[in-house]
């Protein structure tokens, strides 16, 4: 077949501009353009990848009121379940906030995927009754749970409180009365920046809750999840990626190992090529085809 190349026009005046100001090359420039880069600060915010520039996590909208239950959670020895989604995103946001919990002695946290076929996606109210026999009386949903109005309710018509961690999009600016929404997405979250993967919202909370550096020991969990999710590698999610891609490579977690074993990577730095079409479907596919929880 015949194929038609449409080459980009060159914005030559942006381009002079930017090599100048810049003092790089006219292609560089021009790549940069073409990336969607129109001004040096964007520029430069695209090509700082180091970790010191993450925002703040306390500029999410009740990210303290989340800290403070969760904290209180703990030091009662409340039981609490974690509650996610069973893609690879969902996957790697139970694992972080498990361990976490666990790291910071939270009464033997409990984690519910929901199964694709018997239950559907997000929270349901037959799973909030197992946490209920199960004296659970804080439930933290991870990539979920922002749609969840009514389950929300009937949790806490059975006192359980409820956190929601999730990054998509609130229908008609409703949200659920929730102890504490974490969403950049809602509409009076100042975040700066909105195209978080759920992994990646869960990154900021442990941020917060345990502190920077040992918020960065969990970046392999968090760059598998934000890669395999198709979240835009820009802003934060770049930073994310560009510093968890070594991490990867070099994980002692078992899990990540046995991934990478399997799809023959073993000894090869991985890339978001490698996380994208080998090691991101292996995990999903548990999840697409029923339980994700083994």
């Amino acid at each position: 077949m015949t194929k038609i190349w449409k080459i980009k026009e060159p914005d030559l005046e942006l381009q002079k501009r930017l090599t100048s100001e810049l003092k790089i090359s006219p292609t560089i420039s021009q790549l940069l353009i073409n990336r969607g880069l129109r001004s040096p600060q964007e520029i430069e915010d695209f090509l700082n990848t180091d970790l010191t520039a993450l925002h703040n996590p306390f500029l999410l909208k009740d990210i303290e009121l989340a800290i403070r239950r969760i904290k209180n959670a703990i030091s009662r020895q409340e039981r609490i379940m974690i509650y996610g989604d069973y893609d690879v995103d969902g996957i790697t946001s139970v694992v972080v906030m498990l361990k976490v919990l666990t790291k910071l002695g939270a009464l033997q946290p409990l984690y519910h995927i929901p199964n694709k076929l018997k239950e559907g996606y997000s929270l349901n109210k037959a799973a909030i009754d197992q946490a209920h026999q199960k004296e659970v009386t804080l439930l933290i949903t991870v990539d979920c749970g922002i749609s969840c109005i009514e389950e929300v309710k009937y949790a806490a018509s059975l006192g359980i409180d409820t956190i929601i961690v999730d990054h998509h999009q609130p229908i008609d600016n409703s949200m659920p009365e929730a102890i504490a929404v974490i969403n950049p997405k809602r509409f009076d979250c100042p975040y700066p920046y909105k195209h978080l993967a759920g992994v990646g919202l869960v990154f900021k909370l442990i941020q917060a809750l345990i502190g920077q550096k040992e918020a960065f020991s969990y970046l392999d969990l968090v760059t598998l999840g934000t890669i395999a999710d198709v979240a835009p590698l820009t802003g934060e999610n770049r930073i994310i990626v560009k510093n968890g891609l070594p991490r990867i490579t070099n994980s002692r977690l078992p899990g990540i190992k046995a991934l990478i074993e399997i799809s023959s990577l073993a000894g090869r730095d991985i890339t978001v090529r490698n996380v994208g079409y080998a090691l991101g479907p292996r995990l999903n596919a548990a999840g697409r085809l029923g339980s994700a929880e083994s």
